[in-house]
């Protein structure tokens, strides 16, 4: 069998999981659950086979703003968000953050294989309607990141709120979404969102980077149309708490 031959199985397998666990709408969280437990052991090897970026541009952000922001530096504070494997933590220390990074998922399973890569681990489920554990909700970090996980099958846009609570006056909140044909209602919610804490001067948008390569396509109704699904990825600096 030619690598090539091996590259393109290795899509296609990986397109039907994250069809089947990831992009499934369900509105039950026992069975969200029960996907990501099935998936986690292959999760690496199919976000790797479908060029996932996501944890890519989250980390080159919270570079950016180590650059940009005094307040931010290589020793931050992080709540690594929907964290699953670690990828992002992972990539972190890679380019030599050396600040306490805590992970929150809402799957044992995938938490079970982040051993030795978070200094604490929540498992959470991120609900709008839900308040978190204090810890996550004092505004005790310097920087919250999320990648991939907005989505209508995943986490909802009203739990931008969670993020933002988690972070220190002067802190980023940094997140990348999908931004394709089929995620478009949902895009749109999200930038709501997004236009009702910047109209209240809660955040102001520090950086948006559009992404024209987020990720293969494993969206049935777009795999003959492109190649890749379009995504954006966000840096939001905190000015000042929500009023609820």
């Amino acid at each position: 069998m030619s690598d090539q031959t091996q590259v393109a199985d290795a899509e296609k397998v990986a397109r039907q999981r994250v069809h089947k666990y990831a992009h499934t709408f369900s509105a039950e969280q026992k069975e969200k659950l029960e996907n990501y437990k099935a998936w986690a052991t292959d999760y690496n090897t199919d976000v790797t086979a479908l060029q996932y970026t996501a944890p890519k541009h989250c980390v080159d952000l919270i570079l950016n703003a180590v650059n940009k922001h005094s307040e931010i530096s290589m020793n931050s504070s992080v709540v690594d968000f929907c964290c699953g494997t670690g990828l992002v933590a992972n990539r972190l220390r890679s380019v030599g953050f050396t600040g306490p990074i805590d992970g929150v998922d809402g799957s044992d399973a995938m938490l079970d294989l982040t051993a030795g890569v978070y200094r604490n681990t929540f498992c959470q489920f991120l609900d709008p309607g839900k308040n978190l554990p204090e810890m996550l909700s004092s505004s005790q970090y310097d920087v919250a990141v999320m990648a991939g996980g907005f989505g209508p099958a995943q986490v909802d846009a009203g739990c931008l709120k969670h993020l933002i609570h988690s972070i220190k006056i002067g802190g980023v909140c940094i997140f990348s979404t999908r931004t394709n044909r089929c995620n478009s209602e949902f895009s749109k919610k999200l930038d709501d969102e997004l236009t009702k804490y910047v109209h209240c001067d809660v955040i102001v948008i520090d950086e948006l980077r559009n992404i024209d390569k987020f990720e293969l396509s494993s969206f049935p109704e777009e795999m003959k149309e492109t190649r890749y699904i379009p995504g954006v990825a966000y840096c939001l600096l905190k000015l000042k708490p929500i009023k609820e």
